[in-house]
């Protein structure tokens, strides 16, 4: 008997704001996500999510890599982004067309 998956969500109910979140795979594993705010609503910067270790070092800007030209076996570009509020968060982009889909991301 295969079993499904199961999730759970506990919500703050004066703020609306996510507390907990456990789920039971279909392979009876479980998962619990705990949620703690030091604030909210408030902008963050880059610098935010730049490594203790490298304080003081200026982060360097990317340059853009030029897109490649479609092609008729490829011709339509996608970008798939589930933002957690499903409980899943994750993010692929890519190509596809008659040929089949090509991509990359992070789930």
């Amino acid at each position: 008997m295969t079993q499904r998956e199961i999730t759970l969500w506990w919500i703050d109910s004066e703020t609306y704001l996510p507390v907990q979140v456990a789920t039971r795979t279909r392979y009876n594993s479980v998962h619990i996500n705990r949620f703690t705010y030091e604030r909210i609503n408030e902008f963050l910067d880059d610098l935010e999510f730049w490594p203790e270790f490298l304080e003081g070092a200026k982060p360097e800007i990317p340059q853009i890599k030029q897109w490649e030209q479609l092609s008729e076996d490829f011709n339509t570009r996608f970008l798939n982004v589930k933002d957690g509020s499903t409980g899943q968060m994750s993010v692929r982009w890519g190509i596809c067309g008659s040929k089949g889909r090509s991509s990359t991301g992070l789930n």
